[in-house]
C-alpha cells in the first residue's frame, strides 16, 4: 500500500538540526575568539606585531570558511548534491586545521582550549 512516508526526509531532519546548532555555535566561537584576541592585543605582549595581525586575519578567515561549509552541507543536505556535500567536507577539513592553529599559540587560555575542543567535536 502507498504511504505518504518519505524515508529519505528522516535522514535529512537530522542533519539540518546539527547544522543548526553549529551555526549558533559558529557566532558564539567568532563573538569570544575576537574578544580573546582583542584582550590578548591589549594584555599581552606579542614577539611579533605581523603575528597579531595574522591572528585577526585567521578569524575572519575562519568566519568565511565556516558560513560556505554550512551553507554548502545545508544546502547538500536538502538537494541531496555531492558535490555540495564534497566542498562542505573540504571546507571542514580546513576549519579543522583552523582550529588546531588556534591552539599552538604561546598564549593559550583555558576558554580558547574548551571552545576549541567543542568546535572539533561538531
Amino acid at each position: 500500500m502507498g504511504s505518504d512516508y518519505d524515508s529519505s526526509k528522516s535522514f535529512k531532519v537530522p542533519i539540518q538540526v546539527v547544522i543548526y546548532v553549529n551555526r549558533m555555535f559558529s557566532v558564539i566561537f567568532l563573538i569570544v575568539m575576537m574578544s580573546i584576541y582583542i584582550f590578548k592585543s591589549l594584555r599581552l605582549p606579542y614577539y611579533d606585531e605581523g603575528l597579531k595581525a595574522w591572528d585577526f586575519i585567521s578569524v575572519f578567515f575562519y568566519a568565511f570558511l565556516e558560513w560556505g561549509r554550512l551553507r554548502w552541507g545545508s544546502q547538500g543536505n536538502q538537494y541531496e548534491k555531492v558535490q555540495l556535500l564534497l566542498l562542505s567536507c573540504f571546507c571542514t577539513l580546513l576549519v579543522m586545521g583552523l582550529h588546531i592553529y588556534y591552539l599552538l599559540p604561546y598564549y593559550v587560555t583555558r576558554i580558547e582550549v574548551i571552545f576549541n575542543a567543542l568546535a572539533l567535536v561538531f
